[in-house]
């Protein structure tokens, strides 16, 4: 959920801002190569060490944190600077977190961050841009595309118990 999520963060930013442009391409590329680090980090995750993990989240999510906050002052940027090196501070303190907790750390600061995302101060109009229907279906269709095809290459591996040259 957290790679989705990390996924998701450039996709909401290029679907709001209606591309990125030329400004914004080395730091979609930090992002994509944050989620590199995240699934390096992803065994060491599961053994209970997850410095790799946490840094690897860290970077894909703040990466482009800069195109979410230009251009916002006062009110209208406290959302971005919580959602983006506010929580993220919160994630790097995670290999700190004792072994059998970590679980629920992980899926705490999941939910602070959809908080964040979805909730508004009371009677106030939301500072959030609005999202393109239409762009995020594409968007969200590939990717459901691409984790069904992954998930049928590791069936067929799992399957395969002698491996060949025709393999």
């Amino acid at each position: 959920m957290l790679v989705w999520f990390a996924w998701f963060n450039v996709t909401a930013l290029t679907n709001v801002r209606g591309g990125i442009g030329p400004r914004g391409r080395p730091l979609m590329f930090a992002s994509m190569a944050g989620v590199g680090v995240l699934a390096l980090g992803m065994e060491p995750l599961i053994d209970g060490h997850p410095w790799l993990f946490a840094v690897g989240y860290v970077i894909a999510r703040t990466a482009v944190w800069p195109l979410w906050w230009s251009g916002r002052s006062g009110a209208g940027a406290m959302r971005p600077l919580l959602w983006g090196p506010g929580v993220s501070a919160l994630w790097l303190l995670t290999p700190l977190v004792p072994e059998h907790l970590l679980g629920w750390a992980l899926a705490a600061l999941a939910f602070l961050e959809m908080s964040l995302l979805l909730l508004r101060p009371e009677g106030k109009k939301s500072d959030a841009p609005r999202l393109s229907g239409p762009h995020l279906v594409e968007r969200i269709g590939l990717f459901v595309m691409i984790v069904l095809g992954e998930s049928v290459v590791q069936i067929v591996d799992s399957l395969d118990t002698e491996r060949t040259a025709m393999t």
